[in-house]
């Protein structure tokens, strides 16, 4: 069971970004729904932001595995879902429901988390 344990550095630094992209998708799925604001590059600028991170997690996820083996790559999986949702719940009770404004944050932070990401794993021995 132990060997399915990721490092504590990576484990926390993937529950931010989990977070932050969980609370950029809810912003995406309330654009889908109709929510438009004045400006079209924002709307774009959130939905790549999305989708970048969205690739950016699964690439972390294959390097991980490459960097500390497969099996706490699937730990950091798993507990990357499980903490989101327990952190979503949180989130949704202390904040009753949808917040713009942490909405913004989390797509604007998920930027310079990635960035730091990046520099924990060797991106398959190459860097």
């Amino acid at each position: 069971m132990e060997s399915f344990l990721p490092h504590t550095m990576v484990l926390i630094w993937t529950l931010v970004l989990s977070t932050f992209r969980f609370e950029n998708q809810r912003w995406t799925r309330a654009r889908n729904r109709g929510l438009r604001g004045s400006s079209e590059g924002v709307g774009l600028f959130v939905d790549l932001t999305g989708a970048l991170s969205i690739v950016f997690y699964v690439l972390f996820l294959l390097a991980y595995g490459y960097d500390a083996g497969w099996q706490p790559a699937v730990g950091l999986f798993v507990a990357s879902v499980v903490g989101v949702t327990l952190i979503s719940i949180v989130m949704g009770a202390v904040f009753k429901g949808d917040n713009l404004g942490v909405w913004m944050v989390s797509t604007i932070a998920i930027w310079p988390v990635a960035f730091f990401m990046s520099r924990l794993i060797t991106w398959f021995g190459l860097f």
